[in-house]
């Protein structure tokens, strides 16, 4: 037997495609694209012509492959183009696959059009981060955080497969990573899963950025896996330790000085009122060969309705006595207690100062200048002798090396107030030299 055909010498009619026309294909899945062709002449296609399968979302085109190939008349024949095809987005593709056989005589045969509709069976993503919100205000160093993040299953099919839900949280303003855990987890046939992530807290006044993802293998589409969030750490209790003025620190007091009442400054440093706290201060005698402290001083206030950004000057009730202290160096501490503070590194804050017999105050002398009265109360005079110091300026300078004061004049003596200083030893600086000076009260 043969098969061959009357009247048309060349018709190669386009029969079927793979995937077949009109079909719905999963979304993301790879599938082999074929085409079915017939000659219907009486004359064998020997030389190639192109065979094109076109797969096109308006002007956008998503899949294009030509093949050249050859038919032999009466032939019926299946051609494999490639196994590329993948289409990446939920909705209508044109599809066509078509002959340009230029001799061809029936044209309207030549191709076969129509349409792929997507689907997806296997989609799953991070849908919300339900805690924390935008909305909601995170106490630093207080408060531990459990996140909470929403699962949902986007896919038309059940997911039994476990799955990983990754939690990041970030320092908004410089994007560095502050938390990472990743949750291994299944979706057990349901819709949606809340997964909640172990607790985390930020010690400081920051905003944050979340952000949320799940990982599956099987996963036919990632955009919608991933959700992001944002919220703040925020201070509404701190009570700060900011400074103990007396005893001064690293400054020496005789035995013979007179007795003081310590004097502390205690900051709210947070956004609400602080009411009934207290403030400790401890003095601490060192014993620098035991490396060992014995307590020599302790007493207490009381503070109440402390308003934002106050800071409090406060006395202490209880007089401390440099002639009942041992020769030899001391350490004070000033701590302070409020229940639910949310910054405990600031509450605590030393000072050390020393005790001795007499004065071992050593004057610096330089012919050129002379410092007087020395010690002083409220004026010292400082005489230039050396006329090329005369525009040198003049600096009083405390043992902490700030410069509270400094005077500019071109007369050889100056006379300077001092009255307003504590007692204590302070440097007095003119140009280079550097001259130690006492202020007794």
């Amino acid at each position: 037997k043969s098969v061959f055909a009357v009247g048309v010498p060349d018709d190669v009619e386009v029969v079927s495609i793979s995937p077949n026309i009109n079909s719905v294909l999963q979304l993301n899945k790879v599938y082999p694209t074929q085409v079915t062709l017939r000659n219907n002449g009486y004359n064998p296609q020997n030389t190639t012509f192109p065979l094109i399968f076109k797969v096109s979302q308006g002007v956008n085109i998503q899949y294009l492959k030509v093949k050249l190939v050859t038919i032999d008349s009466g032939e019926t024949k299946t051609f494999t183009l490639d196994t590329s095809l993948k289409l990446d987005a939920l909705s209508q593709f044109n599809v066509e696959a078509y002959t340009n056989l230029g001799k061809d005589f029936i044209k309207n045969n030549d191709s076969l059009k129509g349409f792929y509709n997507t689907a997806k069976a296997y989609d799953i993503g991070a849908n919300r981060i339900l805690f924390p919100t935008v909305n909601d205000t995170l106490l630093s160093n207080i408060q531990d955080v459990e996140s909470i993040v929403e699962v949902v299953r986007h896919g038309d099919s059940s997911v039994s497969d476990r799955f990983s839900t990754t939690l990041q949280i970030f320092n908004k303003q410089n994007n560095v990573l502050l938390y990472s855990v990743k949750l291994d987890s299944s979706m057990n046939g349901k819709d949606t899963l809340r997964l909640k992530f172990p607790s985390f807290g930020i010690g400081s006044v920051i905003s944050i950025s979340l952000k949320a993802f799940t990982t599956w293998t099987k996963d036919q589409y990632n955009l919608n896996d991933t959700c992001k969030g944002e919220s703040r750490f925020m201070v509404l209790y701190d009570a700060v330790a900011v400074s103990i003025t007396k005893p001064l620190n690293l400054q020496t007091y005789l035995k013979q000085d007179p007795s003081i009442a310590p004097h502390v400054r205690i900051n709210n440093g947070s956004k609400k009122v602080l009411s009934n706290f207290y403030g400790v201060l401890k003095i601490n005698e060192l014993d620098t060969v035991n490396f060992s402290e014995k307590l020599v001083y302790i007493d207490s206030t009381y503070v109440q309705n402390l308003l934002p950004s106050e800071t409090r000057e406060i006395d202490m009730l209880k007089v401390l006595s440099f002639a009942g202290l041992n020769k030899g160096r001391y350490k004070v501490y000033l701590n302070v207690y409020y229940p639910m503070d949310q910054v405990p590194s600031n509450n605590l804050l030393q000072a050390t100062f020393r005790v001795d017999e007499k004065s071992n105050i050593v004057f610096d002398y330089y012919e050129s200048i002379k410092v007087y009265p020395n010690p002083s109360r409220n004026v010292l005079f400082v005489e230039r002798i050396d006329a090329n110091s005369y525009n040198d300026a003049i600096e009083l300078i405390d043992l902490q090396g700030r410069v509270f004061k400094t005077i500019h004049s071109d007369q050889a003596k100056v006379e300077i107030n001092i009255s307003e200083l504590s007692s204590g030893i302070y440097t007095l600086k003119v140009g280079a030299r550097l001259i130690k000076f006492v202020v007794e009260k």
